[in-house]
């Protein structure tokens, strides 16, 4: 019988254990819950990949990846630093088993034990601290083009606008004209309200 628990009960015990710290880090209301389906989701992700890939590293850089970007999702939806998200899911892909099982080879004297532990660990978190740059990097890059997008569109409408108020008053300028049938010359409304007052006859 294999001494390592079921998928489902390591699924259920690292969620309740992340909602749990999300209450020691003062995260109230539906918050906790939803860092808790943050936690849920993330070692779904990394155990699914795991078995899949067979690479502790792969998985858990994926993992740690989506919880990056769920961060920042959350954050804006709930208004809130994406800080309180992070920290509390990131809790599910800590190596927990092989940090003990790290101390005690070290306990025991068992050099082999410590050490093959030790370097699944570093490789852990290595591979978590990869996942938040990589998405970190990603998310600035989208934001960036998304303000690229937003600045093309409005410098556009103001082209638009600018160029419909250049036709209205050009528009504005032709209508000040009264063109004479007989001279083929154009008089200003101005001009005619001149000769009006220097020469009564004229109509």
């Amino acid at each position: 019988m294999s001494s390592s628990p079921s998928v489902v009960v390591m699924l259920i015990s690292s969620t309740v254990a992340c909602m749990g710290f999300a209450r020691l880090l003062n995260i109230k209301g539906v918050q906790v819950i939803y860092s808790g389906v943050g936690a849920f989701l993330a070692l779904a992700i990394q155990l699914f990949l795991l078995r899949a890939m067979g690479s502790n590293f792969t998985s858990t850089l994926i993992a740690s990846m989506f919880i990056q970007a769920y961060a920042e999702w959350m954050a804006r939806l709930h208004r809130a630093p994406a800080t309180i998200f992070l920290i509390s899911s990131i809790m599910a892909l800590i190596p927990g088993y092989r940090l003990y099982m790290m101390m005690y080879g070290a306990a025991r004297g068992n050099a082999k034990l410590a050490a093959d532990n030790a370097i699944i660990c570093l490789a852990t978190v290595l591979a978590i601290a990869l996942g938040f740059i990589a998405m970190g990097i990603v998310n600035r890059y989208v934001r960036y083009v998304i303000q690229y997008v937003k600045w093309v569109r409005h410098r556009h409408v103001r082209q638009q606008r600018a160029k419909r108020i250049r036709i209205i008053r050009s528009r504005r300028e032709q209508n000040r004209y009264d063109w004479d049938v007989d001279t083929g010359t154009g008089i200003r409304e101005d001009d005619q309200d001149d000769d009006r007052e220097t020469n009564p006859d004229v109509e």
